[in-house]
């Protein structure tokens, strides 16, 4: 991730299907986005989550039988701006249809429903999560990478990944396969 973005420059998001014969297609311009992020599918309603971490937003976008998005995503919630919610990074969806957000400069991971209800968070020994999925055989352990961290007394464990099992919790299966 470049810091153009907060100088104003917005970011694009591209799709490499089938559908298109294997060519990269642009499916969001730089006008309708600040800074892409965190994807999460919902196949079962075919659904998209998207990140806007420049626009401290969650979009939601409906997508076709591949999982590419066939309309301009509406805004599920905005993010409160305060000490415990960072900007939204990367996301991922539980078997229940939730989104987990990888909180940005907070320190924590948050767990929000698609109307933007927040229901769980866990508190991270670094300030600086990026990314998140579920995993293991039972799709029932939360992995969260970090970044690097600079500047006055960073965390001893930046850049670590952490994992987290949430008593009840499990990922989604993966949305629309795809073979290369």
């Amino acid at each position: 991730m470049h810091n153009s973005w907060r100088d104003g420059v917005n970011g694009r998001v591209y799709a490499y299907t089938e559908k298109n014969k294997l060519k990269i297609e642009e499916i969001m311009e730089g006008n309708r986005i600040g800074l892409p992020n965190g994807m999460a599918w919902h196949e079962g309603k075919n659904v998209m989550y998207f990140a806007d971490t420049g626009a401290n937003v969650i979009l939601k976008f409906e997508t076709d039988s591949e999982g590419v998005p066939k309309s301009i995503g509406e805004r599920c919630f905005t993010l409160p701006q305060d000490d415990k919610h960072g900007p939204p990074d990367g996301i991922t969806i539980d078997s229940d249809g939730n989104l987990w957000v990888a909180m940005a400069e907070s320190g924590r991971v948050a767990c929000f429903t698609p109307d933007g209800e927040e229901l769980h968070t866990v508190e991270l020994p670094v300030k600086r999560p990026t990314a998140l999925t579920f995993g293991g055989n039972d799709l029932a352990t939360l992995f969260v990478t970090t970044r690097v961290e600079s500047g006055d007394s960073p965390s001893a464990d930046a850049g670590a990944v952490f994992s987290v099992r949430i008593d009840g919790v499990k990922g989604a299966a993966a949305a629309y396969p795809f073979q290369l």
